[in-house]
């Protein structure tokens, strides 16, 4: 049994202004608020390890053109900020903190500020982390005037941003915190709230939820402070309360209403501007949230649950604001209008036949940041069609020209590092950024299984199954594995001892004998094994020795997927002629490495 751990290099997260830069470039953000808890579940459902819920739902939001997802807790497992980050999507990580507690109790504030420390040390050098947030529409409890209070929590935020600046060092994640308008709190010297006072804070967060549009927001918040922001909540529900029906079409109408404002206030088409995007409210329905629980958390529960004389139908519905529907005793997801239309908008992106313009940038190791020579980066088309493709320098860049004017996916992958994808659009006469962090592939299997076989001599020149010993190859990495088998050399245990060498084809002599492998689930019959395909390749290590790569048939092919365990077993036939009473013992291990084909 053996691992290979990486340590990773985070991303380059920085504010300049009102700008959000990342890797250097801008960035707008382009997300979705998710907590997908899955119909049945309740608020504690960990979707970071539940690999059946992120797959389908990265896959989904890729293919919407969405960069970001903002998390209300910690992920809890790195295979999900792995996938995040191959499919592109930033994650604002979010810790939470309950409303309504006394922020100036020291016992409340250290606890709340060691449990974000450890959170931030345990994710800052992923590449998929974005910023960190730390907490949503909280309101502080305990004695005191407003104005204490507020102060109390405003200070334990700005401490909070301190420290993790503290951890990171100068390679520091933005830190924000999520409020519910900004004219209650924000921007108040005698609330803590001013810039003045929010030294550490990088950016603010707000949560608006007031109809089509967003009134006069951005205009207020330009006058408060010179920080950016985003809208980290805003929507509609997809239940209409008034008629008794689900309304898709309301929901999509406001959704692309509140997003082409959004795109008209972004700082990263204009930098005197505030907006630096926006998470939709939210991914995925939650069967679990209305206020009533008159269903349970396996019910669809359509009782209002808050009134707001915002929007045309004021009743506001919990368990319907998802993007995307689902359905009971599955993963499976319907997109709703609502996800079409972001998808058309995020992926906007003018076609032209004659037009052309460039990807380009650099592929560089998670690791460490520095560069890969020799990786290949793909640009991929419609039904998967590769329609340009090259080979990065020395010094880890690469560039791709003349590409016609639309949407790509653009793909990097060298040996030893796991793939990724993201989306670009070409535009004409400019040149795309496109910057890749691979990381190392994670390479670990376990083998359940006594290492060392003795053959009595009665079998000696005839196949021999060992049924009662099956190798449970375990795949506990990160990718898809083939297993390399070591057969050692060994000796016959009485006089005249002879070293043994391995042979691909039935032993003529008692200095030879051949091992054939099969994966499959049940114990397979001596027949089942092919010579031809399941014999080890003769490949001497050192004087009487041999090893070779397996060559798999059998259920499911010659690979481990990753997660899983096959039974692999084993035929073998030993030396002949070898005198009696004599026995012969020899001796398998196995390895693990990455699978150069499969899944």
């Amino acid at each position: 049994n053996f691992s290979l751990f990486t340590v990773v290099y985070a991303t380059t997260v920085k504010i300049e202004g009102r700008q959000l830069l990342v890797n250097g470039s801008t960035f707008t953000i382009k997300g979705v608020c998710y907590a997908p808890t899955p119909i049945g579940q309740g608020a504690g459902y960990d979707w970071s390890a539940d690999a059946n819920t992120y797959t389908i739902d990265f896959s989904l939001l890729k293919a919407m053109g969405a960069n970001t997802i903002r998390t209300y807790g910690t992920p809890t497992a790195t295979a999900a900020m792995d996938a995040a980050y191959n499919n592109g999507l930033y994650v604002i990580m979010g810790y939470w903190v309950n409303p309504g507690q006394d922020f100036g109790d020291t016992t409340v504030r250290n606890n709340l500020i060691n449990g974000f420390k450890n959170m931030v040390s345990t994710w800052k050098d992923h590449p998929a982390v974005l910023m960190w947030a730390f907490g949503n529409e909280v309101w502080p409890g305990g004695s005191g005037t407003d104005e204490q209070k507020w102060s109390n929590w405003y200070s334990l935020v700005n401490e909070a941003a301190h420290e993790a600046k503290n951890i990171e060092g100068s390679n520091y994640h933005p830190v924000t915190t999520m409020n519910k308008d900004i004219l209650e709190t924000i921007g108040k010297q005698s609330y803590g709230s001013a810039d003045s006072s929010m030294t550490a804070l990088g950016c603010w967060g707000l949560n608006l939820y007031l109809g089509q549009n967003f009134s006069d927001r951005f205009e207020k918040y330009e006058a408060i402070s010179a920080k950016p922001m985003f809208i980290s909540e805003w929507g509609c529900d997809a239940y209409n309360g008034v008629t008794g029906l689900e309304d898709e079409s309301t929901q999509e109408l406001y959704i692309e209403n509140l997003w082409k404002e959004i795109e008209q206030n972004l700082s990263s088409k204009d930098s005197n501007r505030v907006c630096l995007g926006g998470t939709v409210f939210e991914w995925c329905d939650e069967w679990w949230k209305s206020h009533t629980n008159s269903l349970g958390n396996s019910g669809h529960d359509t009782t209002t649950d808050w009134t707001n004389n915002n929007y045309s139908d004021p009743n506001m519905n919990e368990e319907w604001w998802g993007i995307v529907s689902q359905s009971a005793g599955t993963y499976d997801r319907t997109p709703r209008q609502a996800y079409s239309t972001l998808k058309t908008l995020w992926l906007a992106c003018s076609t032209s036949t004659f037009a052309t313009g460039t990807i380009s940038g650099i592929v560089m190791k998670a690791a460490d940041g520095t560069a890969i020579s020799g990786a290949i980066v793909e640009v991929i088309g419609p039904q998967s069609i590769i329609v340009s493709s090259t080979t990065t320098s020395t010094d880890g860049n690469y560039q791709l020209i003349k590409l016609s004017t639309g949407t790509y996916d653009v793909r990097a992958s060298a040996g030893g590092y796991q793939t990724a994808m993201v989306s670009a659009c070409v535009v004409s006469g400019e040149t795309t950024i496109v910057d890749f962090a691979l990381l190392t592939v994670s390479i670990s299997v376990s083998v359940v299984w006594s290492s060392s076989i003795t053959v009595p001599t009665y079998f000696a020149g005839s196949m021999l199954n060992v049924y009662e010993m099956p190798i449970i190859v375990t795949n506990d990495g990160s990718v898809s594995e083939s297993f390399l088998l070591s057969c050692s050399s060994a000796t016959d245990m009485e006089a005249p001892h002879q070293d043994w060498s391995l042979s691909t084809s039935t032993p003529v002599n008692n200095t030879q004998f051949r091992v054939m492998t099969l994966f499959n689930n049940t114990v397979p019959s001596a027949e089942a094994f092919d010579p031809a395909l399941d014999a080890l390749n003769y490949n001497p290590q050192a004087a009487g020795s041999g090893s070779g790569r397996f060559y798999y048939t059998g259920d499911g092919g010659g690979f481990v997927p990753a997660g899983q365990s096959r039974n692999l077993w084993l035929c073998i036939t030993p030396p002949r002629d070898t005198p009696d009473p004599s026995e012969h013992r020899f001796t398998i291990s196995i390895t693990a490495e990455q699978a150069l084909t499969g899944p």
